[in-house]
């Protein structure tokens, strides 16, 4: 797990410097850092509920649901016919 987590941080923000023109290059670093960890801060605050009202084993099933839908996006973009980095700035 902490493999495959190393691996996909290097790559997201390698691909992310790629495709981000260098003068928004603070701002999109800025504003996915406020996203993610505003969403982390939620997730486990809403989990916590989740878990108490329809216990740990469906919890879970939602879990790994989400997981799977929220790679749906990837699948549907041009990201996973990428094969090299841009040169460029390309729009995803």
């Amino acid at each position: 797990m902490h493999i495959a987590l190393g691996i996909y941080t290097v790559v997201s923000i390698s691909l992310r410097q790629a495709v981000t023109p260098h003068s928004m290059m603070g701002r999109v670093s800025a504003s996915l850092r406020v996203v993610t960890y505003g969403v982390t801060s939620l997730g486990a605050f809403v989990s916590g509920f989740i878990g108490a009202a329809i216990g740990l084993r469906m919890s879970l099933f939602l879990a790994g649901s989400g997981f799977i839908i929220a790679l749906l996006p990837i699948f549907v973009s041009s990201v996973i016919r990428l094969r090299s980095m841009p040169d460029q700035e390309i729009h995803i």
